[in-house]
């Protein structure tokens, strides 16, 4: 048994006895390596010292992180990109950053929060999440005021964008916030679902973790929602520019308040968890015969045997190996994985997909969104969770009801592949009068310096007036427009401000598609609760809180970082017109439909099928415990019935 520097028992610094544990109160003492004092209780909180409230501050903490995490930056994604010239590669990489932020940090948050005080590290957590929001924001105080630029019809040559000072150096803001966020939401998803598991009957901690889920995926719906119509307020929360409109292609959004306010919220409800104690009190028979399904090996029992095991640092690698060995535990992480990086790419890159297809803007797609993450993620988690619960489901009913969800799921992403023409855009998809070729290729391929759309008398839609040549306009009209190859009457045809409405007639399945969509990502989420529960039940009760950090930590790096990097990526390769700065290609135009739902349709459906494998595969290898169990006990009465022949004879010997 180690000790550390202050000379303390090491296992006795993570953990004390819960005869100890039961008599705290919701107060506050200070606990940081030899620093530590006596805890205070705040008597007139010990009515918030029950499980059902410490439910409801974790699901609010849990409601804002998904809220800014997979809500607010998804649906600002492009506004971001526009403004600060990124790429969708880099839009990928700020959400990887975060999941990368989070694994190195989960090991040392799951192993040593786990065997310590929880509501200290979740509230430390949500305190740098508070501190990582205001970071994120800070490109929009750092960068000049926004002053949207207007092309003139009389230099369409462009040479006065060069000059303007580049912002993509600010991109390292979005990183670092990001990363700061990663690391405070660690404990969210390994300590507070065992903190809740452990203080609730078995028979209650699905419907308890089902609340708890539901509300951090309500987040990211209302996140779209709340995010889209902060959107629709221009970026300085003044008056726009005089021509300047939500249609126009120089408008950029609100999209910086959103994570101020929610910064001060974090930051805010940190302190009523800090006050938590580790154990709520009368907790104490719901940790009590809660590892009948454990998927019992050598090691197991091992564990079992071994006093104090898990307590202490050097535990730590053994107990991932055990993990590592536990095959149902490891294919149920793979699929979470492949489930987690399949919801992340489409919740980041969704919004922006049915812009292209459909012509909605980011608003728009972000409500769509946020409608169906309301609707279909919220829902799924309560619904299983429920089902669980009444149902009472052993583990090989639980994995069974993963398998038949996920068949179906699967058939439903084919839909991506129901997509729509391309927009007849000239210079993109269309070749100008008179030429062969459809755009100016530059060193990344086809990209243009300006990009206002106008639509031109025949319904083709032009990259900007000076595009078209144009060249007179009064606000949202250009005239004399020489580089259509038409005329009328003699004088050539005028042009109005906005893609042609045209574009988008032939288009009229966004309905089916966004309803085959949400059954799908119901589908998917209504899988997490039944694996997060045949997780908890196949491990050890004292290594709950490891196997969720070490699952989280596989979740992160075989799904939520490379996966959504891998979307970004076939969302540039789609792009057919770039943004041109200073001969640097930066954020996309206009994208091929075409290119983009194939891509997708294969990622989406090959991710899926990837996880259906690896359910089917943990259905086959679990073994109950029962015949372990069953095996051991007759070993027992076995030794019992030789020790009391033994005794026997030693009685007869000494008579």
């Amino acid at each position: 048994m180690g000790t550390d520097e202050c000379g303390e028992n090491v296992s006795q610094s993570l953990a004390r006895p819960d005869e100890e544990l039961n008599v705290e109160d919701c107060g506050v003492e200070i606990r940081c390596w030899c620093v530590q004092s006596k805890r205070r209780s705040i008597h007139p909180l010990s009515m918030l010292n029950k499980s059902t409230w410490a439910l409801v501050f974790l699901s609010i903490v849990a409601f804002l992180e998904g809220m800014i995490v997979n809500g607010l930056y998804n649906v600002s994604v492009s506004t971001i990109e526009k403004r600060f010239g990124l790429r969708s590669f880099e839009s990928g990489l700020i959400t990887s950053s975060l999941d990368i932020a989070g694994s190195i940090a989960t090991m040392v948050t799951s192993y040593v929060g786990g065997a310590g005080h929880k509501p200290l590290w979740i509230g430390c957590g949500v305190l740098i999440m508070g501190i990582g929001s205001l970071v994120f924001s800070l490109p929009h105080f750092l960068a000049p005021t926004y002053s949207p630029t207007v092309a003139k019809i009389a230099d369409c040559g462009f040479a006065e964008f060069c000059s303007q000072t580049s912002l993509r150096h600010l991109r390292a803001y979005f990183f670092i916030g990001f990363v700061l966020v990663g690391v405070g939401a660690t404990p969210l998803y390994t300590l507070a679902i065992s903190y809740l598991d452990e203080n609730v009957e078995k028979s209650q901690s699905a419907i308890y973790s089902g609340v708890y889920f539901a509300c951090a995926l309500l987040g990211p719906g209302i996140g779209f929602i709340f995010g889209g119509a902060m959107l629709q307020i221009f970026t300085t929360a003044d008056v726009p520019p005089i021509g300047i409109t939500e249609g126009s292609t120089a408008w950029i959004g609100n999209w910086w308040l959103s994570f101020v306010l929610v910064g001060f919220m974090f930051i805010i409800l940190s302190i009523p968890i800090f006050f938590y104690p580790r154990r709520i009190p009368g907790t104490e028979q719901h940790r009590v015969d809660r590892e009948d399904e454990v998927q019992h090996t050598a090691e197991t029992r091992e564990m079992q045997d071994t006093e104090n095991f898990g307590l202490r640092i050097k535990d730590a690698p053994k107990s991932a190996w055990i993990l590592m060995k536990n095959p149902t535990v490891m294919l149920i992480s793979f699929a979470t994985a492949v489930d987690s990086g399949l919801l992340i790419g489409l919740a980041t890159f969704g919004p922006k997909y049915i812009e292209s297809l459909y012509g909605l803007s980011a608003a728009d797609a972000g409500f769509y969104f946020g409608a169906l993450a309301i609707v279909c993620a919220s829902s799924g988690h309560i619904i299983s969770g429920a089902i669980i619960s009444k149902c009472k489901l052993s583990v090989p009913q639980m994995l069974k009801l993963c398998i038949v969800t996920s068949v179906v799921s699967v058939g439903c992403y084919f839909i991506m592949a129901l997509t729509c023409d391309n927009p007849k855009i000239v210079g993109a998809f269309v070749p100008h009068a008179g030429e062969n070729t459809t755009c100016s290729v530059s060193s990344c391929g086809c990209s243009t310096a300006y990009y206002n759309p106008v639509c031109v008398a025949d319904n083709l839609t032009y990259l900007s007036q000076c595009d078209a040549g144009c060249s007179e306009s009064v606000g949202n009209t250009h005239s004399n427009c020489t580089k259509t190859g038409e005329t009328i009457n003699g004088t050539a045809p005028s042009a109005e401000t906005g893609r042609c409405l045209s574009d988008y007639v032939s288009c009229p399945n966004m309905g089916l598609y966004l309803f085959t969509l949400g059954l799908a990502v119901f589908l998917t989420f209504f899988n997490a609760q039944p694996a997060l529960q045949v997780s908890l039940r196949v491990v050890l009760f004292s290594q709950r809180s490891f196997c969720l950090g070490f699952q989280w930590i596989i979740t992160r790096v075989l799904g939520s970082i490379p996966v959504p990097i891998i979307f970004g990526k076939v969302l540039d390769l789609s792009c057919r017109v770039w943004r041109e700065e200073c001969d640097d290609c930066t954020s996309c135009y206009v994208y091929d439909n075409y290119s983009m739902s194939y891509y997708l349709t294969f990622l989406c459906v090959s991710l899926k099928a990837v996880s259906l494998l690896c359910i089917a595969l943990a259905k086959w290898a679990y073994k109950p415990p029962t015949t372990d169990t069953t095996a051991m006990d007759t070993d027992t009465t076995a030794m019992d019935t030789d020790t009391t022949a033994m005794d026997t004879n030693t009685e007869n010997t000494e008579l």
